[in-house]
C-alpha cells in the first residue's frame, strides 16, 4: 500500500515531548507548562483563551504568555470569534500543525523513502530512492541525499528533527548501528546519529526500521487505536516492533524484539549470527526461496518451474505468492512452512507480552496477506494460552516503506523536547535540547 499524500492519518502521535530529569526546576516548570497548553490546544482547537484556562490548571498570565508564544512560532493562528456569551466576543485559537514538522528516513526492498510530516505525522511529501549500496555507510549517505532532495524548498528551521530506521541491531541510546545479520553486516559499529547530524545539522534518533514500523502501523495502518502493539517485520530478516501504551518498548541494550533469532528447530541449519535453528532460517525471504527452489525442484508440474522457464534462481517471494494465489501446490506449501515456523515463534511473544494486536507486516508479511496468515494463526491458536490468545487480533500488515518512513517521523516528534517546538534555532547539544 502506498500512502497517498492526501490521506491523513486519523491518530495523532502521543508525545512525551520530550521532558526529561535533565533541567533545572525553573526549565522544567515552564516546558511543563508548555506542554499543558500545547496539549489542550491540540485536543480542543478551535478554542478562546477562557475555554483554555478552564482545560490547564495554569495562571491566565502564564498560559497568555504561551499563547503568545505559540503565536509567534506560527502554531496557532487567531481565526474567527467565538458566540458570546454576554459581552464582547472571544477570538478564537487554531491550531497549525504545518508550522513545525519532521523527517523520517527508512529502507527495504532496495528503496530508500524520506518523508516530510507536519506536528501530527500527517505526510506532507515523500521521495523515494533505489538503493543498490552494499555497505551501512554507502546507505547512510543515500539516505542523506534522499532527506536533502525532500526537503528542498523548506525552511529547515521549520524541521525538529529525523527519525532514521534501519535493519539490524541499533543501540537508541548512542545512535549507532551495532550489527544487521540479515544484511551481513559483521563488521563492528556505525555512528549513524553523528553522520547523519553532521551533515544535516538536525536532531537525529536511530532506531531498528521493525521499531519504527510499528509506529508507522499506529499511525496509518491497521493499528490506529491500538495502544499495545506486536508488529513482525518479515522480509531479509525478521524482527518485532513492541509497543506499549503507545510508547516503543527497546529493551535495556535496545535489542527487544529480535524474535527472528528464536530456536524454533534445536539443532537446525547455522544463522548468521552462530545460533542454530533460528527462525529467520525458515521464514524470511531467502529461506522461503530456498525452500521454494528444492520444492519446484522436486515438482516438476509446478508453476514455479514454468513461470522461470526452468531457471528456478529466478524466483522471488513475489513469484513465489503469485503461483500461491494460482493454486500452485508447492508454492502454498512452502508458505505454509514458513507460517508454521512463525506461529510456533510468536505464540510464544503472544504468551509474554499480551499484546492488542499482532501484526505480520514487512515487505513479506504484507504482500502476502492471508497465505501467511492463516498457516501462522493455525500454529498460534494450537500454541498459545487461551487468555492472550483470545486478546488479540491477529493481521496483516497494511504499510510499507512510506508508512514506515512516517513512523520514523513520529518517532522524532515523540523524542522532541517541547522547548524546541518553541524555538526557530537548530542543532544544539548534539541533537538533544
Amino acid at each position: 500500500m502506498n500512502v497517498q499524500l492526501s490521506r491523513l492519518a486519523s491518530g495523532t502521535p502521543s508525545w512525551d515531548y520530550g521532558l526529561g530529569k535533565d533541567v533545572t526546576s525553573a526549565e522544567a516548570i515552564r516546558a511543563m507548562s508548555r506542554a499543558q497548553v500545547l496539549r489542550a490546544v491540540r485536543e480542543h482547537t478551535p478554542i478562546s483563551r477562557s475555554e483554555l484556562a478552564k482545560h490547564v490548571p495554569l495562571s491566565r498570565a502564564t498560559i497568555s504568555s504561551i499563547v503568545s508564544e505559540l503565536l509567534d512560532n506560527g502554531l496557532l493562528l487567531e481565526a474567527g470569534l467565538a458566540t458570546s456569551t454576554g459581552g464582547r466576543r472571544p477570538a478564537l485559537l487554531s491550531y497549525q500543525p504545518e508550522a513545525k514538522m519532521a523527517l523520517g528516513v527508512t529502507m527495504f526492498n532496495n528503496e530508500v523513502v524520506a518523508v516530510l510530516t507536519d506536528l501530527e505525522g500527517h505526510p506532507l511529501k515523500y521521495c523515494p530512492r533505489v538503493w543498490t549500496g552494499r555497505t551501512p555507510e554507502d546507505l547512510i549517505h543515500t539516505m542523506i541525499g534522499v532527506v536533502k532532495e525532500v526537503c528542498q524548498s523548506i525552511d529547515c528551521r521549520r524541521v525538529l528533527g529525523i527519525g532514521v530506521g534501519l535493519p539490524g541491531v541499533v543501540d537508541v541510546s548512542q545512535g549507532t548501528l551495532e550489527i544487521s545479520v540479515s544484511m551481513g553486516w559483521l563488521g563492528g559499529r556505525v555512528e549513524v546519529r553523528r553522520m547523519m547530524e553532521e551533515a544535516l545539522h538536525l536532531p537525529t534518533i536511530v532506531a531498528n526500521r521493525s521499531r519504527i514500523a510499528a509506529l508507522g502501523e499506529l499511525q496509518v495502518g491497521v493499528g490506529r487505536g491500538i495502544s499495545n502493539l506486536l508488529y513482525v517485520f518479515i522480509g531479509q530478516g525478521i524482527a518485532a516492533g513492541i509497543v506499549f501504551d503507545d510508547g516503543i518498548y527497546f529493551g535495556a541494550s535496545s535489542s527487544a524484539g529480535e524474535v527472528g533469532h528464536i530456536t524454533v528447530v534445536a539443532d537446525g541449519p547455522l544463522c548468521q549470527c552462530g545460533n542454530h535453528g533460528c527462525l529467520e532460517m525458515y521464514a524470511s525471504e531467502s529461506a522461503i526461496v530456498a525452500r521454494a527452489i528444492a520444492k519446484a525442484r522436486a515438482e516438476p508440474d509446478s508453476a514455479m518451474r514454468r513461470i522461470t522457464k526452468g531457471n528456478l534462481q529466478l524466483l522471488t517471494t513475489d513469484l513465489i505468492i503469485d503461483c500461491a494465489r494460482q493454486g500452485d501446490a508447492a508454492a502454498i506449501e512452502v508458505m505454509n512452512e514458513a507460517g508454521t515456523y512463525l506461529g510456533i515463534a510468536l505464540s510464544a511473544t503472544l504468551n509474554i507480552l499480551n499484546p492488542q494486536m499482532l501484526v505480520l507486516g514487512g515487505p513479506l508479511g504484507c504482500k502476502a496477506g492471508p497465505l501467511l496468515l492463516e498457516p501462522t494463526v493455525r500454529e498460534i491458536e494450537r500454541r498459545t494460552l487461551f487468555i492472550p490468545l483470545s486478546a488479540a487480533r491477529i493481521v496483516s500488515g497494511s504499510t510499507e516503506t512510506e508508512g514506515i518512513a512516517i513512523g520514523a517521523a513520529v518517532l522524532a516528534l515523540k523524542h522532541t523536547h517541547i522547548n524546541r517546538i518553541f524555538s526557530e534555532e537548530r542543532l544544539a547539544n548534539n541533537g538533544h535540547d
